[in-house]
C-alpha cells in the first residue's frame, strides 16, 4: 500500500515538473484573424489579444483581453492601445465582422 502511495505521488509531482519545462512566454495561439497588411486579431488561449491595424501608414496596436458572450460576440477589453480599435466582433463560422464607423469589417480565421 506504501508503495502504490509513493509511486502514484512520484507520478503527480513527475507530471508536474515535466508540465512547468514546457511552458513558454508567448501563449499558445487560439485563433488568428486578418492579415499582417491590413488588420490582424490574435486570440490567444490565455483569454489575452493582440490587435494590429494598418491606417494610412500608420500602426493602430492593441493589446488585452477577450471574451465571448452567450450570443457569440467577440469582446475585445484593450489595456494597452495606441488608438481607439474595434471592441465588438460577431462570430459566423471561421470569420468575425465588425464595424468601425461607417466601416464594415470582415476578417477570415486562420485555425492552427
Amino acid at each position: 500500500m506504501k508503495s502504490l502511495l509513493t509511486s502514484t505521488l512520484l507520478v503527480f509531482f513527475l507530471g508536474g515538473i515535466s508540465v512547468s519545462l514546457t511552458w513558454k512566454d508567448t501563449p499558445a495561439i487560439e485563433n488568428h484573424y486578418g492579415d499582417k497588411q491590413y488588420l490582424e486579431i490574435y486570440l490567444f488561449k490565455d483569454q489575452t489579444f493582440t490587435y494590429s491595424q494598418q491606417l494610412n501608414k500608420k500602426e493602430l496596436t492593441a493589446k488585452g483581453k477577450w471574451s465571448i458572450d452567450q450570443n457569440n460576440n467577440l469582446h475585445l477589453a484593450p489595456t494597452e492601445q495606441t488608438g481607439k480599435i474595434i471592441e465588438k466582433w460577431k462570430i459566423a463560422d471561421q470569420r468575425i465582422k465588425g464595424k468601425k464607423g461607417m466601416a464594415f469589417y470582415t476578417l477570415v480565421g486562420k485555425c492552427k
